[in-house]
């Protein structure tokens, strides 16, 4: 594997020490075993989902070969274009999570180029989030949004370790602040989990890129369009913000697989973008909106390929044949 130099490391300093980064060599990582398709045991399959059409071509093709960057407990895949995630694919094993304090420092990951520089210009950092978040340096409400969570990858042997890995640029999108706030979202896996027989889930989490516009309403939530065309996200200084994104959880139920897929829309926080003109305006709050809805939109939506879960065999697959809002758990029985 080819190196960057070792001397390429990189910190914020002062207030801004809570978001150091930092390069590191690439060849630290090759320990790390990514993704497991055989989590739920080898009966139970699943590989890491295909980008497929136009889209497998801004897949980053890392150092080491392929395009799959792999974690301790996840697996991501970059888009050159957006410098975000396509996919982010995890593991979870509630029977081991732990619960533990977050860190705060947030890493770039190496293994995207052989140049140092241009790794980093694949990713959107925090050059870009110190000045958006609603932390109250910037204009906010976008704040760096975990797609697989630490809240789920803190779990097995070396929980401390494995939910750190977690806070890399390589795991992360604009997400409006309460994305890390809405109870469902988040619990979404935990709630999986339970629903299965061994504690295990395999889950999947990505932005839907350029998706068609939700319909708004009157109570300030939006109606999906999923199959309607697509249009392009909106910019916010120089960076692209995906209108909606996915979530999908896989699991054995009574001995097969089963699988619940959701998308979130934060379009809400998106009609005053273009009135943001003062460093001290901010978006306002807004509820997220979140559906639950049949596999074959989010592949729709994303040209991934889910392979095994997208059979017919697959459980819980037909629950729903429209978009179903989801305001709590108890939405999803």
């Amino acid at each position: 594997m080819q190196q960057p130099p070792a001397d390429s490391v990189e910190t914020f300093s002062g207030e801004e020490d809570e978001r150091s980064v930092a390069l590191v060599d690439p060849t630290e990582y090759d320990d790390r075993p990514g993704y497991q398709a055989d989590f739920l045991g080898p009966e139970h399959r699943i590989s890491v989902p295909r980008v497929t059409g136009d889209r497998a071509d801004d897949a980053v093709q890392v150092l080491g070969g392929g395009v799959e960057l792999r974690f301790w407990t996840y697996s991501t895949v970059m888009s050159r274009t957006r410098r975000i995630p396509v996919l982010s694919a995890g593991n979870f094993d509630r029977e081991s999570k732990a619960s533990l304090a977050r860190p705060t420092a947030w890493l770039l990951d190496p293994r995207l180029d052989v140049d140092p520089a241009a790794g980093r210009a694949l990713q959107v950092t925090d050059d870009w989030y110190k000045h958006q978040n609603s932390s109250g340096l910037g204009r906010g409400p976008f704040d760096r949004g975990h797609l697989t969570a630490f809240e789920n990858a803190e779990w097995g042997d070396d929980p401390l370790r494995n939910g750190t890995d977690s806070f890399h640029f390589t795991n992360c999108a604009p997400q409006a602040s309460s994305f890390n706030e809405h109870k469902v979202w988040r619990q979404i896996e935990v709630w999986a989990a339970q629903q299965g027989t061994s504690g295990r889930v395999s889950m999947f989490n990505g932005a839907v890129f350029d998706g068609p516009p939700s319909t708004p309403l009157d109570n300030d939530l939006f109606q999906l369009n999923p199959m309607n065309p697509g249009t392009l996200d909106p910019m916010l200084q120089g960076v692209a913000i995906p209108k909606q994104y996915f979530k999908i959880a896989a699991y054995v139920k009574d001995g097969k697989l089963a699988v619940q897929s959701f998308i979130a829309t934060q379009e809400g926080y998106f009609a005053a973008i273009d009135e943001l003109t003062e460093p001290d305006e901010v978006l306002s709050e807004v509820e997220l909106t979140l559906y639950r809805v049949p596999i074959a939109y989010v592949r729709h939506l994303t040209s991934l390929d889910f392979g095994v879960l997208e059979d017919d065999a697959v459980t819980e697959n037909e629950a729903v044949s429209e978009p179903q809002m989801i305001r709590e758990l108890s939405d999803l029985v």
